[in-house]
């Protein structure tokens, strides 16, 4: 049965397509008459159900494989594949049906470690408690190193998402000239302007947790109160930012970092600081055509907990990988990443496991983003709308 394609290959007159062309399997690009026959899918209206993936769309990566199959609809077999969450896979998947058909873990024999999806439900979970007889003591004192000059605007809005985060006490290390900034912005913070001999150590002795690196730059000062954090902290500890750019351009800085580190790059970041822990930098487009290896290959190389951030955020401590599928363009927005430091920093403040603050961390992030986004539209959000929101994404774990 079947018909032969005729060399312009069209069709309309269909109710529906099916897509069984490629399977999960493919590596090779599609060329040729394949391609063609692709582009004539595209060019119709009608309905498209994909089988198990989208032909040309990598199960693995979800790269495309020189050109794809837009799919309304994709019925896979046992689990969502990986390539069907990432990006650009993901935007031609359609919805997702996932069909049991008897396929058991014992029938598999995995390649790598399998990729867990962050889910709402998990926030139970992961949150610190909260007690009727608390003090500001009971919720952790973190210490935020945030904020050359004029670079107020990540300090504040970091603490900020801290402060709505539940910490006890966030206290600011930050430039002088930012102190008015600061003070009136955030009255519930505490502030103190960094020593001039970079000597923090009254302020981390009172810490319970240390967050650096939004709006830090690469002077020397900078350089000096991160080095002194990497060798006298032994504490909780997230990394981001100016912090992330220090090390990627000091190797000796690299070396420093304790075990469960959390560092938070995005990809440009990430291009950077990959020098610092493989042979040859990759490139931007590199890392986002495969966010899990790059993780997963940071956190091995430094025993750490990598956050690459991006539109399917990756968390991992190079043994499990959790990804993360909320959110939303409107959180593309200069700050936000400041309010992800500000967030896991308060809930490491709170005594939450390293890995358990950076799921929990990057999920209430994404879910507020949602809220904000539900409210206000995508356009017209900033960074600060995530914070604002927070406290919806709270009440709705708590009803739970």
């Amino acid at each position: 049965g079947g018909v032969e394609l005729p060399d312009e290959a069209s069709f309309k007159g269909y109710d529906l397509i099916l897509d069984a062309l490629f399977g999960i399997g493919l590596k090779a690009e599609i060329i040729g008459r394949y391609a063609d026959v692709i582009s004539a899918v595209n060019r119709v209206d009608t309905p498209v159900i994909a089988i198990d993936i989208p032909s040309g769309v990598s199960a693995d990566t979800g790269q495309i494989c020189g050109c794809a199959v837009q799919a309304d609809l994709t019925v896979t077999m046992q689990y969502q594949k990986l390539g069907q969450s990432l990006y650009p896979g993901a935007a031609l998947c359609g919805e997702i049906l996932v069909k049991d058909v008897g396929i058991t873990d014992l029938c598999v024999k995995w390649d790598s470690e399998p990729v867990y999806a962050l889910e709402k439900k998990d926030l139970e979970d992961l949150l610190p408690a909260r007690y009727p007889d608390a003090n500001k003591g009971t919720y952790g004192k973190l210490l935020l190193i945030a904020g050359t000059e004029g670079m107020a605007g990540a300090a504040v809005l970091c603490a900020g998402a801290a402060l709505r985060c539940g910490c006890g006490l966030v206290k600011v290390l930050s430039a002088e000239k930012n102190r008015v900034i600061l003070q009136s912005s955030l009255p519930e913070a505490l502030f103190a302007p960094w020593p001039e001999d970079c000597d923090l150590t009254e302020h981390l002795a009172w810490a319970d947790a240390v967050a650096i690196g939004p709006g830090l730059d690469t002077t020397l000062q900078c350089r000096h109160l991160l080095e002194f954090v990497l060798s006298r902290w032994d504490g909780p500890l997230i990394a981001d930012a100016g912090a992330l750019n220090l090390i990627a351009s000091d190797a000796a800085l690299s070396k420093l970092l304790r075990p469960d580190t959390i560092i938070t790059p995005h990809p440009g970041e990430m291009s950077r600081l990959s020098a610092r822990f493989q042979t040859v930098e990759s490139s931007v487009l590199e890392i986002n055509a495969d966010p899990v290896h790059s993780a997963v290959a940071c956190a091995d190389a430094w025993n750490c907990i990598c956050v690459l951030k991006g539109a399917r955020t990756v968390i991992t401590d190079s043994r499990q990988v959790w990804l993360n599928q909320y959110g939303n363009e409107g959180m593309a927005a200069g700050g936000s990443g400041d309010v992800l430091t500000g967030i896991i920093g308060s809930l490491l403040a709170q005594g939450t496991d390293p890995v358990d603050a950076a799921k929990a961390g990057v999920l209430l992030h994404a879910l507020s983003g949602d809220a904000a986004a539900g409210a206000l539209g995508t356009r017209a959000m900033k960074a600060g709308d995530i914070t604002a929101f927070l406290s919806r994404i709270f009440m709705d774990a708590s009803s739970k």
